[in-house]
């Protein structure tokens, strides 16, 4: 299976419990995807060791150029307009179930 994470930064010293549970969902074999809005709270050499692997799987969004960030969510509209609109119009569902859970 495989699961994506939002995060608005990672890995940041505020995010232990997201670092503990993304690290054991990949124990448990799942596929982890981490998109993180902005680059990490601070340099690489003052991490710990654990935020330092998955800095290795993590991709800021801001730090892409523009057209890495834009062609995916296009090459998805145009390969199935229908699932990404489909997708998009149950995240408020899905966000308000887990936010009561």
């Amino acid at each position: 299976m495989h699961i994506a994470y939002l995060v608005s930064q990672y890995p940041a010293i505020n995010h232990t419990f997201i670092l503990r549970e993304i690290r054991r969902l990949r124990q448990a074999g799942f596929t982890i995807r981490v998109i993180s809005v902005r680059r990490p709270d601070r340099p690489a050499d003052q991490m710990t060791i654990e935020e330092q692997k998955e800095l290795t799987y993590t991709r800021a969004i801001l730090a892409e150029p523009f057209w890495k960030v834009a062609i995916p969510p296009i090459a998805t509209f145009l390969s199935n307009p229908f699932g990404l609109l489909r997708g998009r119009s149950r995240a408020p569902t899905m966000a308000t179930f887990a936010m009561e859970q």
